[in-house]
């Protein structure tokens, strides 16, 4: 008895951690972030081209992770929609079951 018990308490708590694990998003990983070059160095074309080419890689970067967030959260929502489907499909089935009794 003791054993499923314990069992049981280690089901319960693997599968708190498994939901735990999938609500955290990685965080975004675009390093270096562009840093804009003092007055001076600003009006030096190599300075400036600098700048951009590392400003359009963040870009870049930032996008590819928001269009991964965007596809993570569509199958989340696609999920969440398929079980208010399955749960009240379940309730009417049995209201209708318990009307006909």
């Amino acid at each position: 008895m003791k054993r499923t018990l314990l069992c049981a308490a280690l089901m319960a708590a693997t599968g708190a951690f498994a939901q735990q694990a999938a609500l955290e998003a990685p965080k975004p990983s675009c390093e270096p972030k562009p840093t804009l070059p003092g007055p001076r160095m600003r009006e030096e074309p190599a300075a400036m081209r600098n700048f951009k080419r590392d400003l359009d890689k963040y870009k870049e970067c930032m996008n590819a992770y928001l269009e991964a967030r965007k596809g993570s959260i569509k199958a989340h929502q696609d999920a969440a929609n398929a079980a208010i489907e399955d749960y009240n499909a379940t309730m009417k089935a049995l209201n209708d079951a318990q009307k006909n009794n």
